[in-house]
């Protein structure tokens, strides 16, 4: 993790291999009205379904705004937020241009949820320079003043709500693009883990 090589690097030589995405295979959004994307899947067990209260009580506040659920889903998820402004899609094929079709990505984790290395979902949206709702155990391992992180769904939606502010929430997504393509780049990636390789060979 970042936190580990942060430490390591003071005293030694290390190189970091970090979660890298495509970029190219996740252009920037072309959504224009605030639609905010959740990225499952949301089945029991798993952190996404036991986020179900927080992200129940925050949808629900946000009645005039539109929720896209993407991801397999449990019946039981489905059926604790039929709201007028949800939309659930499950798996896609697509999913790329599906992403993109949102502008931010609202991504809740339970408080106990505090593992280490950076969610892909939150790579794939800042490629489509979308800003990331979160809260502080889903910023775990992550640059944190790029995201826009709340423990409380009275939080979460004064966030969301900010984010219909279009030159903010373009501000932040090209700075979280910037981030992905310097430090989550998967052709950067490869390249140290071919060299690595190389070294030990």
């Amino acid at each position: 993790g970042e936190d580990i090589f942060e430490k390591v690097k003071k005293f030694q030589n290390s190189t970091v291999v970090r979660n890298g995405i495509f970029l190219n295979n996740f252009p920037p959004t072309t959504c224009n009205e605030l639609r905010v994307a959740v990225v499952g899947p949301f089945l029991p067990g798993t952190i996404n379904y036991d986020g179900l209260d927080l992200i129940k009580k925050t949808v629900k506040e946000l009645p005039n705004t539109e929720f896209l659920f993407i991801g397999k889903t449990h019946d039981s998820f489905r059926n604790e937020l039929n709201f007028k402004n949800t939309e659930f899609l499950g798996l896609v094929d697509n999913y790329s241009e599906v992403l993109k079709s949102c502008n931010v990505l609202f991504s809740p984790y339970p408080a106990y949820a505090k593992y280490l290395g950076s969610k892909n979902k939150f790579l794939e949206a800042g490629a489509c320079e979308m800003p990331i709702i979160t809260t502080s155990s889903g910023s775990v391992d992550f640059k944190q003043d790029l995201l826009l992180i709340g423990d409380s769904s009275t939080e979460l939606i004064k966030l969301i709500e900010s984010m219909k502010n279009e030159n903010e929430r373009k501000n932040i997504g090209k700075s979280l693009h910037v981030e992905i393509e310097k430090n989550y780049n998967a052709n950067i990636e490869i390249k140290k883990i071919v060299k690595l390789y190389d070294e030990y060979l």
